[in-house]
């Protein structure tokens, strides 16, 4: 099963029935986006965390303590 490519709903259920972990879920989009992200640029920056679904957050949303350029 490829972690990153279940729906949300999915992901959900499959925490709840402990087929993976979250920091398996967590490391597994790091991973993906560390391979993805020189060819496609869609992340100005990647915060690592181990709990909880990872979450991308529209660079036009000022953040504190992440850099916002509003995609210029």
């Amino acid at each position: 099963m490829d972690i990153t490519n279940l729906t949300l709903k999915e992901t959900i259920k499959t925490l709840e029935d402990k087929a993976f972990s979250e920091k398996e879920l967590n490391e597994d989009f790091v991973h993906r986006i560390d391979k993805l992200n020189p060819k496609l640029n869609i992340f100005l920056e990647v915060k690592k965390n181990t709990n909880g679904i990872p979450v991308g957050i529209k660079d036009i949303i000022s953040t504190q303590n992440v850099k916002t350029t509003a995609g210029s």
